[in-house]
């Protein structure tokens, strides 16, 4: 009887080396079936060669991938836009290539579900084409929306940073900045005074970077400096990074005023009781001042 085939891969034969953080998010983001085969080849061909670039044909990808040649220039478009796969060169000549910065890539809306397996099969033996699945993130340039942050007051925080002029523009949300969001959106204070936080960060000479400290030149009270912790918003409300000017203003307006209102009118009492005291004469004085008075009358 003869033995079955048996596949037994070994490393001596060949093997792909891939950094851990790269499959790492490519595990955390959403792809289609199709879209992963196709990475999966573009890493066979790049990383399984010890190269950044290979040059891949639409057989190859059709070869490797078992995958239609209308859905693999599909994917790929879909890939591109998505910036995950790129590639250089024209036409025959294109080089592909994984991008590896993840943060630059765009995930699929919350809201948006990838097309079920497809199983109908058509009477050549090939399976339909799924429906055209849109997932533009970007539109009307709002960011990306995150799963597990409510969509509105991230919305609302993003653009009404980015309508101050005075603070850097906010491109895109990293990974950092998702986990900072996360916590930072937990707290009332945060969500319930984010503007009046990012009102006084876009006044304050020195959070906005218009008049550096000597021992903070390149410091900027900047996104993720606010949304870091709970410290830093809780001192800009608190008002320490106030304008030395707006705080001598308060002061005039609201303590001096009243201070030495109450100083004058403690100074005027305290005089008056002195004059007063000085220029009332005492019973013995004013009896003597009678007798010098009859007694010259007499003598003259």
């Amino acid at each position: 009887m003869e033995e079955e085939n048996k596949a037994n891969p070994q490393l001596e034969d060949g093997h792909t080396r891939t950094a851990n953080e790269l499959l790492e998010a490519l595990g955390r983001t959403p792809l289609s079936d199709y879209e992963n085969r196709i990475i999966r080849c573009v890493k066979r061909y790049t990383y399984g060669w010890n190269r950044k670039y290979a040059p891949i044909s639409i057989s190859q990808f059709v070869d490797f991938t078992g995958i239609l040649k209308p859905h693999i220039c599909r994917t790929l478009l879909r890939l591109e836009k998505r910036n995950i796969v790129a590639y250089i060169g024209n036409g025959n000549d294109k080089k592909y290539y994984i991008i590896k910065d993840y943060y630059s890539w765009e995930t699929l809306p919350k809201q948006v579900t990838l097309p079920k397996q497809v199983t109908v099969v058509t009477s050549i033996g090939n399976k339909s084409l799924p429906k055209q699945v849109t997932h533009n993130n970007k539109t009307n340039n709002k960011i990306t929306i995150i799963k597990d942050i409510s969509p509105t007051p991230l919305n609302e925080i993003i653009t009404y940073w980015n309508s101050k002029t005075e603070l850097p523009k906010i491109s895109k949300l990293t990974k950092q900045r998702i986990t900072h969001l996360k916590e930072r959106l937990k707290e009332t204070v945060f969500v319930s005074k984010y503007k009046e936080i990012i009102d006084l960060i876009s006044q304050s000479d020195f959070l906005s970077g218009r008049k550096p400290s000597e021992s903070h030149p390149n410091f900027k009270g900047d996104f993720d400096w606010i949304i870091k912790n709970d410290n830093n918003y809780t001192k800009v409300i608190e008002g320490k990074y106030k304008n030395k000017s707006d705080s001598q203003s308060d002061i005039k307006k609201n303590i001096l005023p009243k201070t030495i209102d109450e100083m004058m009118r403690e100074s005027r009492e305290k005089q008056m009781d002195k004059d007063r005291k000085h220029n009332v004469p005492k019973k013995e004085n004013i009896v003597m001042e009678i007798i010098n008075q009859i007694g010259g009358k007499q003598n003259v």
